[in-house]
């Protein structure tokens, strides 16, 4: 695994900090951790940044004003590293470690923040920052073993996974899809697509989606992975319920994301066919972020149509575990923020009481800011028409 910290030099005790809770990582595992301090005199240094921009699967950014509003950073190093969580190729881990703007930059707000934008380390007490970093070097070490604990595929010589066949009729369609290509993927898409028989059976689809199965390095993963969504995108009776369960259930988290991704494209698309039990099992706290980001986007798209997903929400809010906690209440946030009349006032303050009650100040802080986004609106019935 290698680790890109992204910070401004005027946050640099955190940078210092954030090496020593992570020392213990670095000894267990098989993890680069790279900053600009690892340029040595005499080497080109914006190479050398390039470089390990190309190479990082994991992006941790140490937010702040000074972060911000370094031309460098925003204009270089974030716009490389956002492309790469957008190809999933990279997850981005933010840290608040200083007052900024960093909720109202969509391009970094989504992707959930270690602390809340209003507790920036540089705010809290020190065991209570040194909490924050501990639980950021706990989410990097769980990363690390979700990639080495993945077992591997049965057959070929020392346990080795014989390589994927292929078919090569599928192979000549799909051939040239790159990582990211869309439109490529498209176009491979409407050539399958065409080949549905009257029953609704594709046989070639079929074929497609045993790609999935691929190797992680395999090149033809991704060709096919980006093919499957457009084909469900485009034409959604294709693909079935068990289909989706089977890339749900995965080892590779890739083809899980895919899953959610289309679950996330059918709660917009035909909300109908949205299967909710897959989307409620990839959209949990502990999932990969490239997994359950979509999902909970799956379940809030839902939640227009159907109100009784929000309980889903609400439910979660009671948990024993205070991740799960902080995932539930950041997710009905972001309702709040973009469809507060969705959500009900009553329901919110149980809720909150309910954590109080739990002592966790942090979860119910954030759910008062969505009962204030609610309060702002006039309430109203979610079902205008009715007998």
């Amino acid at each position: 695994m290698n680790a890109f910290v992204c910070y401004s030099h005027k946050d640099a005790r955190w940078l210092t900090r954030l090496r020593i809770h992570l020392k213990p990582v670095e000894r267990v595992g098989n993890i680069e951790l790279w900053d600009d301090t690892k340029i040595r005199p005499g080497e080109n240094w914006v190479d050398e940044i390039d470089t390990a921009l190309s190479r990082s699967t994991v992006a941790i950014l140490l937010v702040s004003a000074d972060f911000l509003g370094s031309e460098f950073i925003t204009s270089k190093e974030l716009p490389a590293l956002l492309q790469r969580a957008k190809q999933r190729s990279c997850r981005v881990i933010s840290v608040i470690v200083g007052p900024c703007l960093f909720s109202e930059i969509h391009d970094l707000q989504q992707f959930q923040a270690v602390n809340s934008p209003g507790k920036p380390l540089s705010k809290l007490r020190r065991a209570d920052s040194e909490q924050c970093l501990a639980d950021l070097a706990k989410t990097i070490l769980q990363e690390l073993q979700s990639e080495v604990s993945r077992p591997p595929m049965k057959g070929g010589e020392a346990g080795r996974p014989l390589p994927f066949a292929g078919y090569s009729e599928v192979e000549s369609i799909i051939r040239g899809v790159k990582l990211g290509d869309w439109h490529r993927a498209a176009e491979a898409a409407l050539r399958i697509i065409p080949r549905t028989d009257p029953s609704g059976h594709n046989e070639l689809f079929r074929k497609l989606l045993d790609y999935q199965d691929c190797d992680a390095e395999d090149d033809r993963l991704w060709s096919a992975l980006h093919t499957i969504e457009c084909c469900a995108r485009l034409a959604p009776w294709l693909i079935e319920h068990r289909d989706i369960a089977r890339m749900a259930a995965h080892s590779n988290f890739s083809v899980r994301s895919t899953a959610a991704s289309i679950c996330m494209d059918f709660a917009h698309t035909c909300p109908d066919r949205m299967p909710l039990d897959i989307a409620l099992s990839l959209s949990v706290y502990n999932e990969d972020w490239y997994v359950e980001a979509p999902a909970n986007a799956a379940l809030k798209a839902m939640v227009r149509t159907c109100p009784e997903v929000l309980a889903i929400y609400h439910s979660r809010l009671g948990s024993s575990v205070a991740e799960e906690r902080a995932h539930a209440a950041n997710a009905l946030w972001e309702i709040s923020k973009k469809e507060p009349k969705l959500l009900d006032r009553d329901k919110l303050r149980d809720s909150i009481n309910r954590l109080l009650e739990l002592d966790d100040r942090e979860a119910a802080d954030v759910l008062k800011r969505a009962l204030a986004a609610v309060k702002k609106v006039r309430r109203q019935q979610h079902y205008r028409y009715a007998l």
